[in-house]
């Protein structure tokens, strides 16, 4: 499974060896970072958040670990 356009993405970060990534889909998806190989992949659908009119939040330009 590899990823999506960056603009399906609200938020990604990166913590230890794991790449984190929320799609405007309320779908929460792992990455390995260092071989980009999936690992999980969870629905946050809920009736109380829908997160299709968030924006993209970026840290830093460009976003690195999106870019390999």
């Amino acid at each position: 499974m590899g990823m999506e356009e960056r603009t399906t993405y609200l938020v990604t970060k990166t913590v230890k060896d794991k790449f984190f990534a929320l799609s405007n889909k309320n779908i929460l998806t792992t990455w390995d970072s260092l071989t980009g190989k999936f690992k999980n992949e969870y629905n946050a659908k809920t009736d109380k958040i829908d997160f299709s009119k968030y924006k993209i939040f970026r840290y830093g330009d460009p976003d690195l670990i999106y870019m390999k």
